[in-house]
């Protein structure tokens, strides 16, 4: 009768989740953090899923080898899905295609030094794993994977807290420190499971949590631009009026207030010659940069979709001079970037090619006492049309001057 209430208990756990993923997966969110998210819900479910099994098959057999064994399984599984989860934050931390190589490397050793210890311990019993009879008195090796899976998850959480602590849209921070949270639910579950000898009460916390990060996503898709995962216009719109009252009422004692904004050269050759779906991921990409960008920048800095191929950074700043370094650092990451691209497809730098040499102009507005939205973007508007004119003049010369060589006797 037991093993029957837990087995609902599991049941109704990956029924939820699988009914999150159909959800999920129907808002279409092609943004790397949205395609984590999926395999979060997919990684609880396959764990919940493999210790409804394991109930099913060991049961209450508390003396049995078999019971040590089905531990260590599901320990193997819950060290697999909580790798995903903190794969998942990373994304979060980032928000685009640059991960940190030293934290994938410290994530991938303590996983595989974890499942390795469950592995031999699978193997060769509970005699290696502990000479206690109740798991939560285990010494040795089940205490060097807890304290190491717990070490992980920790870290995880406070990567992703000191990131968020910088952003200005206080909706997107607000989700980014829920998902700071979950660790601690997935080791609070972990150390309720072990204590109580029951897996099956780890999965009510952690269902809990996804369901609150799942209801947190979704009303942020409101804001969102579908295509990129950035914030649309109308919420940039609203964030904009915002901040001009913020500035109006803090007066001198607030940093400047400005606008740049951003527009990719020559877009409509990508879309005439690759197609409007190479276009879409063109735009991705610089979504991505212009995420990598905001990350890295010292201030805040909300960034937006305005429309088609153009965007939008709401930034603070002490001076002009600090913006006009942002705006280097956002042609020499767009540089990096196409670089990569070419890297990872393995193909020869070509400068020629639009789609994979992607230009930025990027043009800066400054808030002024008694300006409106409109006049702010007016402003920024204006830089980036004189900006625009003068790629535009220098590709005409170029192209001139190749035509010019073409034509001259050899």
């Amino acid at each position: 009768m037991e093993t029957l209430l837990y087995c609902e208990l599991h049941i109704l756990s990956i029924s939820v989740l699988m009914v999150l993923l159909y959800l999920y997966r129907r808002q279409e969110d092609h943004t790397l953090s949205g395609h984590w998210f999926n395999r979060v819900l997919i990684a609880f479910i396959l764990l919940f899923g493999v210790d409804l099994v394991l109930e099913l098959l060991v049961g209450n057999m508390h003396s049995d080898l078999s019971y040590w064994r089905g531990w260590m399984v599901y320990l193997i599984a819950y060290n697999l899905a909580a790798a995903i989860w903190c794969s998942y934050s990373e994304t979060q931390v980032y928000e685009a295609i640059f991960p940190d190589r030293r934290f994938f490397s410290f994530l991938r050793t303590i996983i595989i030094v974890n499942c390795a210890i469950s592995t031999v311990c699978l193997i060769f019993g509970r005699d290696f794993f502990t000479s206690a009879h109740y798991l939560h008195s285990a010494t040795g090796y089940f205490v060097t994977e807890a304290t190491l899976l717990f070490a992980l998850l920790v870290a995880t959480s406070i990567r992703l807290y000191v990131a968020t602590s910088d952003i200005a849209d206080a909706n997107q921070r607000h989700v980014k420190y829920l998902c700071a949270s979950v660790p601690f639910f997935l080791i609070g579950g972990l150390v309720l499971a072990l204590a109580s000898q029951n897996a099956t009460l780890a999965d009510l916390p952690i269902t809990v949590i996804l369901i609150v990060c799942f209801l947190d996503t979704t009303s942020r898709q409101i804001s969102t631009d579908k295509l990129t995962g950035i914030n649309n216009r109308q919420y940039l719109m609203s964030f904009v009026v915002q901040e001009i009252q913020n500035q109006e009422e803090k007066k001198e004692k607030a940093p400047g207030l400005f606008l740049l904004m951003i527009d990719v050269d020559f877009f409509k050759e990508v879309n005439d010659r690759y197609g409007h779906q190479e276009g879409d991921e063109a735009l991705i990409r610089v979504a991505d940069v212009l995420k990598t960008s905001c990350a890295c920048y010292a201030g805040r800095a909300f960034l937006a979709r305005f429309g088609g191929d153009e965007f939008i950074i709401v930034c603070e700043a002490e001076n002009p001079d600090q913006v006009s370094e942002f705006r280097e650092k956002i042609l020499m990451t767009m540089q990096q970037f196409n670089v990569w691209t070419y890297e990872k497809d393995a193909k020869p730098f070509d400068p020629q090619d639009p789609l994979h040499n992607l230009q930025l102009s990027v043009g800066i507005g400054s808030y002024k006492p008694g300006m409106t939205p409109v006049e702010l973007l007016k402003s920024a508007d204006k830089d980036l049309y004189r900006i625009k004119a003068e790629h535009h003049s220098i590709r005409n010369k170029r192209h001139d001057l190749a035509c010019d060589l073409s034509e001259a006797p050899l």
